[in-house]
């Protein structure tokens, strides 16, 4: 299976960027990004939870972003992240 192309909105960086900025443990947001990154980039479409149709959501602790995936272009965006306190 070819890996899928990964893209972090605008509007998510900047509400990563953020996040690491006022966390308490950085180490953690910068290891859940990382883990986030690995799993839409191997799995797309299949990871995490339809919320939507074409809209997804991945929780790794203690963020979650909200993505969408196109098996056709093997791309998957980034629109928005949060931290789950």
């Amino acid at each position: 299976m070819k890996p899928f192309t990964l893209v972090w909105d605008e509007l998510a960086i900047d509400e990563l960027a953020e996040i690491w900025e006022s966390a308490k443990d950085r180490r953690a947001i910068t290891r859940a990004s990382a883990q986030i990154d690995g799993l839409l980039k191997a799995t797309g479409q299949q990871a995490g939870i339809e919320i939507q149709e074409g809209l997804r959501s991945l929780t790794v602790l203690p963020l979650r972003v909200i993505f969408t995936a196109s098996a056709e272009d093997c791309l998957v965006t980034v629109y928005r992240v949060r931290l789950l306190a």
